[in-house]
């Protein structure tokens, strides 16, 4: 088990040092003349013609030029902070291939760079993704010939982004990416003919098994103004396009008839604008235009008939109207934002007579905002509303919240819609569907944060979320409460952070503080979580929380946040939510925890808590991984939002498509008989000899659904609380003494009695035991090494540090006491060399609230871990004896110091830095044996190549009676010089 766990950490650490960067292939870099032949070997820096165990890279102003076949690579990259460009022409042919290489294509690879690739003929044949604008702004290829063939394809994966113009190019991609390209062009990074072109999209018509995109000549008029489908237009607007380019003249036809002919038609003119005069209030136009040239045989080119809406009034609404819920079920709160300033009149009832209320409003804030709380409503009960403005009005619905005592009740969840509006609007028609189907999901809505692209920019909310044209969208506003909490996007402007006051000017929620506060509708009470606010133990939030989570009766509870503690990967995981929100979900019944941050749908579950990913709204899809950890149980990659239907004690949950295609259910709860009893107790009934840092564990009873745990040295037991995990660490035990323990059994039905057990723990102390070792920390600057995970208070902490050679402390010490280890620091070489090493150990005993301590910038480059050991000894310095040494001669050989124990049962920590340049892999150590240790078990064995690069190997073993335990030996992958310790833990 222990040495499964040790290859699981170090695979993480190597990936996370490789990153996108694969290890196996070679940098090629280009550097010849512009334009220079890409098939002449002395125009690339290694002296050859990249190849598949090459990464070929075009990151100077000049670039390579293509015309003939060239050799497959491993991957590119193309564009530096001084731009690069890579021109393909007829009859020249580029690709990639996975094998040494992922077969990447990566334009802007890192902040700062851009690159161009010019497509004026030819094929590239890309067999990874064609990442364009991954992490740099600025990229762009020009598609005017040839085609390019990838086998995925994205805009701006890690924050950049770039642009693609296609003329007479075709672009090919693998599988299904129609939203995918949808989405861009809507955001204007696809375009065509400079955006005076169609983009023609298809999947599987034009090629089979492949999304083909296209361009259409720009010969008919386009970029209509007002956009077609506009709402809201002013009365005195005048209306605009983009001329066909083979346009001499237009022939304009506009009038309320939707399908306009002769009677509509205003006249031919030279001018690309046309005044209609001022128009009607709450009117719908249609309108043509035909692009004429009398000496081409194809004129007239036929437009399409566009249309628009007008203003409900003299003064237009820009956003809304739209609901929250205020955490009253008899109130409901409707807010809209005009364009200008203007007295509103907003009525209310059960049908569209609107017989049970009425207000006039004025507006609030700077910027024409109106908003009315509807008081005194029937819970349950749905309601229609109509805002009216000037002239015109606006309509919707909503169900009021149900009663306080109702068991059943249904509501919708989503997250992420930043980006692309028009895949927003594809998941709000769905949803708008769902509630128009069955009318008891049209209760609340739910948003897990991620609103907008860049939350501290007005254009972003306008654009983003609350974009008139996107009438879907509009419509599931006006008739379904929205509750979200803040994501990081709303607090970002142009790629920095900041505070979300523009969240807080659209979103008005009845804040507790900061951007938390919690509800109750139904049976159900939630808990709005503001991670940008801090929430660790001892906090406002933090302190909140828990009363509120332990003060609620309801049945249901749940936690909503941006990010989340449980997920299938892309962002990591939020530690903080493990370490300080999932202890607060076990401990109080959180049935589910809602987040997304991740553009995908995933479910995870730990210790009972349910933790659901869903970032499908509408922001540009990411990779997850189904075996990203242990507590993934699905995975999928798609555009989505989730239903919640509960009946009584049953949750029922399903994560559906637009479509309809469900990808995901589940059910909690439902009606249980009463628990079976706790069974298979261990320590086992009776047993003597127990040590004394032993962990109560047990088979749980069938059908429970949580435990209340009896502990103490009298029968039955001390109640030490409820809990959904199936173990209890009882913390030290003393000496030779008899202890008694029970578990009943709960779920919803009722409570089961357990058995009384009893255990007798030892009479002699038992030996410290290793529990865990956080994740590996290395660069070239100060580092912040990761506490393990499932430590408890008075553990004892070790810190390892290698360096070349050179000094390093402990800058933050982050709540916690941390002191040098005897015999610490063992160097050796010159500073900073490349045959320089040096280990240095800190100690700290876990106060369980300190976080991980940061260690300073010591020079040429630092890596440090930190493992956790149980049942040391509770006061002053955790260890016997300790010893050091080093070898200054680089051999694959080595011989750890030992020392002479003064007592029995110390655990004995062995450690060797050393310098192992050009190395990082998962075996640098292995056959070590000591004859006077039992258990002798390898903890950690890493390598880092940050600077000149250096190693890190652990290993414990027991040394059971006092005395000397002598030298540790360890064989080492590659001959490297090395720093040594061993540390003697007593009991």
């Amino acid at each position: 088990m222990c040495k499964k766990y040790v290859c699981l950490i170090s695979l993480v650490f190597l990936l996370g040092m490789v990153g996108n960067v694969s290890a196996a292939v070679t940098y090629n870099q280009y550097s010849g003349p512009y334009d220079g032949d890409w098939n002449t070997a002395a125009n690339w820096a290694l002296g050859r013609v990249p190849t598949t165990s090459d990464k070929a890279g075009a990151k100077t102003v000049g670039g390579p030029l293509v015309a003939a076949s060239t050799p497959a690579c491993g991957e590119w990259t193309l564009g530096g902070t001084a731009g690069g460009i890579i021109t393909i022409n007829a009859g020249g042919s580029v690709s990639t291939v996975v094998g040494d290489g992922t077969g990447r294509v990566s334009m802007g690879q890192s902040s700062g760079e851009a690159g161009t690739l010019q497509m004026n003929g030819g094929t590239a044949t890309f067999a990874g993704i064609l990442d364009l604008g991954y992490a740099g702004t600025g990229s762009k290829i020009n598609l005017y010939g040839g085609t390019i063939d990838a086998a995925n394809f994205a805009i701006g994966t890690a924050g950049g982004n770039g642009t693609m113009d296609i003329t007479a190019g075709t672009l090919k991609i693998a599988g299904d990416k129609v939203s995918l390209i949808n989405g861009y062009v809507t955001s204007g990074w696809i375009t065509a003919y400079g955006g005076l072109g169609t983009v023609n999209v298809d999947y599987n018509v034009r090629n089979p098994g492949k999304t083909t995109v296209t361009a259409t000549e720009p010969a008919f008029a386009s970029n209509p103004s007002p956009a077609n489908g506009a709402a809201g237009v002013a009365l005195d607007v005048n209306l605009s396009w983009t001329a066909g380019i083979y346009a001499v003249s237009h022939d304009v036809y506009f009038g309320t008839d939707s399908t306009p002919d002769s009677t509509e038609f205003q006249g031919n003119q030279t001018a690309t604008t046309f005044d209609p005069g001022t128009l009607t209030t709450s009117t719908t136009y249609y309108w043509r235009i035909d692009e004429v040239n009398s000496t081409n045989p194809a004129s007239p080119w036929i437009g399409q008939v566009w249309s628009f809406t007008t203003q409900s009034g003299t003064a237009t609404l820009k956003k809304g109207p739209y609901l929250i819920y205020p955490g009253n079920n008899a109130q409901m709160t409707v807010l809209w934002q005009l364009d200008s300033s203007a007295t509103c009149t907003i009525v209310w009832g059960t049908d569209t007579t609107y017989s049970s209320g009425s207000a006039n409003t004025t507006e609030y804030g700077t910027d024409h905002q109106h908003k009315y709380n509807i008081t005194a409503l029937t819970p349950g009960t749905k309601y229609y509303y109509k805002v009216t403005v000037g002239a015109g009005f606006t309509t919707g619905s909503f169900r009021a919240a149900p009663p306080a005592t109702a068991s059943n009740v249904k509501f919708l969840l989503y997250g992420d819609t930043r980006t692309y509006p028009a895949i927003h609007d594809t998941v709000s028609a769905a949803m708008v569907n769902t509630f128009e189907t069955d009318p008891n999901y049209q209760t609340i809505l739910l948003h897990d944060g991620d609103f907008v692209n860049a939350g501290l920019t007005e254009l972003s909310w306008t654009t983003d979320f609350f974009d008139p044209a996107m009438l879907n969208t509009r419509e599931m506003l006006a008739n379904i409460p929205l509750n979200g909490a803040q994501g990081n996007h709303e607090r970002q402007v142009n790629g920095g952070q900041n505070e979300g006051w523009l969240y807080l000017k659209y979103w008005p929620y009845p804040y507790v503080g900061d951007y938390y506060w919690s509800f109750d509708y139904g049976p159900v009470h939630i808990a709005v979580v503001d991670e940008y606010a801090s929430y660790a133990p001892g906090s406002a939030q933090y302190n909140w929380l828990e009363n509120d989570l332990a003060s609620t009766t309801k049945d249901w509870v749940f936690i909503i946040s941006h990010e989340p503690g449980y997920s299938a990967g892309g962002h990591a995981d939020n530690p903080d939510v493990q370490a300080y929100l999932q202890p607060l979900c076990e401990l109080y019944g959180v049935a589910v925890y809602f987040a997304g941050h991740n553009h995908y749908y995933a479910r995870c579950a730990k210790n009972g808590v349910k933790h659901i990913t869903t970032g499908g709204g509408g922001a540009p899809l990411s990779d997850g991984n189904i075996n990203y950890s242990q507590y993934v149980e699905v995975y999928v990659k798609a555009n989505h939002y989730c239903k919640i239907n509960i009946t009584g004690t049953q949750l029922d949950f399903v994560a559906v498509k637009p479509d309809g295609t469900v990808i995901d259910t589940f059910t909690l709860g439902g009606a249980l008989p009463p628990p079976g009893k706790a069974t298979n107790p261990s320590p086992a009934n009776g047993a003597a000899d127990v040590a004394t840092n032993a962990t109560l564990s047990w088979t749980a009873g069938s059908d429970a659904t949580s435990h209340d745990v009896y502990f103490g040295t009298t029968s039955p037991g001390t109640f030490k609380g409820n809990q959904t995990a199936t173990t209890y660490n009882p913390g030290t035990l003393a000496l030779g003494t008899t202890y008694y323990w029970r578990i009943d059994e709960k779920n919803a039905t009722g409570t089961t009695t357990g058995d009384v057990w009893s255990f007798t723990t030892t009479s002699t102390v038992a030996a410290p035991t290793f529990v865990a070792a956080g994740a590996v920390s290395s660069g070239t600057g100060a580092i912040t090494p990761a506490l393990p995970s499932g430590i408890a208070a008075n553990d004892i902490l070790l810190l390892f540090l290698e360096t070349a050679n050179e000094a390093i402390s402990i800058t933050n010490q982050n709540g916690g006491t941390w002191t040098e280890v005897t015999n610490s620091p063992q160097g050796t070489g010159t500073a900073g060399g490349t045959s320089a090493t040096m280990i240095t150990v800190f100690w700290s005993r876990y106060n369980g609230t300190q976080g991980a301590p940061t260690a300073s910038d010591s020079g040429n480059h630092q890596a440090g871990r930190i493992i956790a050991i149980r049942g040391a000894v509770a006061s002053g310095n955790p260890w016997d004896v300790t010893a050091g040494g080093v070898e200054a001669v680089s051999d694959t050989s080595g011989s750890i110091p030992g020392a002479t124990t003064t007592v029995g049962n110390t655990l004995v920590v062995t450690v060797v830095a050393a310098s192992l340049p050009d190395k990082a892999s998962t075996a640098n150590f292995s056959s070590w044996t000591n004859a006077n240790l039992t258990s002798l078990t390898e903890r950690t064995d890493n390598a880092v190549n940050a600077g000149n690069g250096g190693s890190l190997g652990i290993a414990t073993g027991i040394k059971a009676t006092a005395g000397a335990y002598g030298n540790t030996a360890v064989t080492l992958a590659n001959a490297a010089y090395k720093g040594m310790m061993s540390i003697a833990i007593k009991p």
